[in-house]
């Protein structure tokens, strides 16, 4: 018998709020790990003026542990 491929469509989500302290911390990590990798995206002119240079980094969606 062959693994089912993981999609966005024969999956069921999680509430956040049912995550146990050290998943959310985890999750709370990557969240603000990909939040700083956006923010390289932008930068800031001489007049202090903020543009965004670069398209926001690509999230790898589903991998298996």
């Amino acid at each position: 018998m062959s693994k089912a491929e993981l999609t966005e469509d024969n999956y069921i989500p999680v509430d956040e709020d049912k995550l146990k302290d050290d998943k959310k911390a985890e999750l709370e990590k990557a969240t603000d790990d990909y939040k700083k990798a956006c923010l390289k995206s932008f930068s800031s002119t001489r007049g202090g003026e903020v543009v965004k240079k670069f398209n926001f980094p690509t999230l790898q969606i589903f991998t298996e542990v």
